[in-house]
């Protein structure tokens, strides 16, 4: 059972998350804590502050941290003396390293990706014991475990990848002896080791991973991701309000959708799900009752909606690469894409031509790097402030009309860049930013209204 940031928040939220676990004691469990919402924010910031030598604002970002977690501390003291003494001094030791780290890193140590792994990984270090002593306040038979001992990488900074057969080995050496006591771990989200024991983070939600990679290492029958949403949905109710839960998922519906920016899920959760077939659960910490959305391998024909849920991403940039040398020539794509390799720049969607190739990236660091680069081999223009609207169904390929369906609610909207995702469960489109909502409002009313 993994824990989102809000539904982590505050002591109140830990008590509901307690009483959920509580309800579920006739099972063998691991708990799976990310930090405080808006705690890693907060950490981000330290970081960026010791980078330009500013101590003083990043003591200040410290001081609201420890508060807040002393503040919460205190608030269980229901909990039982030992427990609480010994969850009271893990806190206080982890706000001391964090201290000493702003006062000891040198800012040009600060920028490097291994110091800022060190800096965000306070946050769930900080909330699993607080969540341990709410469990232990209502009764749970919780003890707090430190994730390093399972989650071993191989040591990239700030998006490390599991070496998955290493955390295999030791969560059940480590971990299931644990949960076969009687007793349930409380563990860490986001962090992980690398073969030289120094700290590394899976990349940004990268608890819900985290806790998909323990649930595979152990065998576990059902992965749930507890958020502050009663699953995933037909689109982002931000924009859709009456956007409508869908009760059922396949594996490969729900990754399209994590990865188009379905925020409810990491999208690297399901890979270590779908090796081992178990299923993972959507549900919401606040209605508990409510039965969320179910990923399974296999989808129930519960829907005769050919589109599923449309997902967007926002910020995404345009690259357009134009060349004659294209034409009837080998390894221009090639060469293209070795410098977004080179510069470790992710590309979503990728459209060509016989004479042009476009591209979308939401990662722009290095942008300028890339440009320079592209200009070596062509025509390079670069269009900034647009977002990518994808309409996602394991059916659309098997459903004439879909794509005249989907364009026909785009208008008044103009089309950049087109790509029918290699899945053939998406169609995924790149439109002007300011003209999102709209375009994601036209959808929904025209598949789901």
């Amino acid at each position: 059972m993994k824990f989102g940031g809000t539904s982590v928040k505050d002591a109140e939220a830990m008590r509901r998350v307690a009483s959920i676990v509580s309800n579920n004691s006739d099972r063998r469990t691991i708990v799976v804590t990310s930090a405080l919402s808006g705690v890693t924010n907060n950490l981000l910031l330290i970081s960026e502050a010791l980078a330009r030598d500013r101590k003083d604002e990043a003591h200040e970002l410290y001081g609201v941290i420890a508060e807040r977690h002393r503040t919460m501390l205190s608030e269980f003291g229901e909990a039982g003396a030992e427990v609480h003494s010994s969850m009271s001094e893990m806190i206080e030791a982890r706000l001391a390293e964090l201290r000493a780290l702003i006062d000891e890193t040198p800012a040009e140590t600060a920028i490097r990706a291994r110091s800022r792994d060190a800096v965000v990984s306070f946050g769930e270090y900080l909330s699993s014991p607080l969540l341990t002593l709410a469990l232990v306040e209502a009764g749970v038979p919780a003890v707090w475990f430190d994730v390093k001992q399972v989650m071993h990488t191989d040591g990239v900074h700030q998006q490390a990848h599991p070496d998955v057969p290493a955390v295999d080995a030791a969560a059940r050496d480590r971990l299931r002896p644990v949960v076969e006591e009687g007793l349930i771990p409380v563990t860490q989200g986001f962090i992980g080791r690398g073969p030289d024991g120094a700290t590394t983070t899976l990349g940004r939600g990268g608890s819900d991973y985290s806790a998909a990679l323990i649930g595979a290492a152990l065998s576990a029958v059902r992965i749930e991701v507890w958020t502050d949403v009663s699953g995933v949905m037909t689109a982002d109710p931000r924009i859709v309000p009456n956007a409508r839960k869908i009760r059922h998922l396949s594996f490969a519906e729900a990754a399209e959708l994590a990865y188009f920016g379905a925020k409810v899920l990491h999208p690297a959760t399901l890979l270590p799900a779908v090796r081992s077939n178990i299923p993972v659960a959507v549900l919401n910490t606040m209605k508990p009752e409510d039965e969320g959305t179910t990923i399974t391998r296999e989808i129930e024909n519960d829907s005769d909606k050919t589109v599923r849920s449309i997902a967007c991403k926002r910020d995404i940039t345009v690259i357009n690469i134009t060349s004659a040398r294209m034409l009837m020539a080998h390894g221009f794509l090639r060469r293209v894409f070795a410098i977004f390799d080179e510069y470790e720049t992710p590309v979503d969607l990728v459209s060509t031509s016989e004479v042009s190739v476009s591209v979308t990236i939401d990662k722009t660091e290095r942008l300028d790097d890339i440009v320079r680069w592209l200009q070596e081999i062509g025509t390079v223009d670069v269009h900034e402030d647009h977002a990518i609207v994808c309409a996602v169904g394991s059916r659309m390929s098997f459903t004439p009309g879909i794509a005249a369906r989907i364009f026909a609610a785009v208008p008044p909207a103009n089309v950049r860049l087109v790509s029918q995702g290699a899945s053939e469960l998406n169609l995924s489109f790149v439109v002007e930013q300011r003209e999102l909502d709209d375009v994601v409002r036209r959808l929904h009313e025209a598949f789901f209204e």
